[in-house]
């Protein structure tokens, strides 16, 4: 799902105009050029039942906007939301039904003068 995500994003020339082709799985590389973008999966949940495997899981992710101004950490997650907030349908191999915007969360590291903004998401999906 990480990679449908950052395709997803890839594919937003909105997006990409800011930070190009930084966007990342799980890490952003300390020397990495900003702004960029980390794509994190926090929790998966499935729901079996008595009889047979869940075909459907429930997945929180965190999307981090990474940036040396907090204007444009702030203007890249509101982008970012535009574009995942309320999604249904398929995603690449992803069949997502429900996908929703759940809170943000903006932090400022002094020492090295980088500003992120966390936005946390919940998706309900197809297996």
């Amino acid at each position: 799902m990480i990679g449908d995500i950052i395709t997803n994003l890839l594919n937003d020339g909105s997006i990409t105009t800011i930070v190009g082709q930084r966007i990342f799985p799980v890490h952003v590389a300390q020397d990495a050029d900003l702004p960029a973008i980390m794509v994190t999966i926090t929790d998966m949940e499935t729901h079996p039942t008595k009889t047979a495997t869940s075909t459907d899981d429930i997945v929180e992710l965190d999307l981090t906007v990474y940036s040396r101004s907090a204007k444009q950490c702030f203007d890249v997650a509101e982008l970012i939301r535009t574009r995942l907030d309320n999604f249904t349908g398929t995603m690449g191999s992803t069949t997502v039904k429900s996908l929703r915007f759940e809170s943000l969360n903006m932090n400022h590291f002094a020492g090295d003068d980088v500003y992120i903004c966390g936005s946390d998401y919940v998706a309900h999906i197809r297996r």
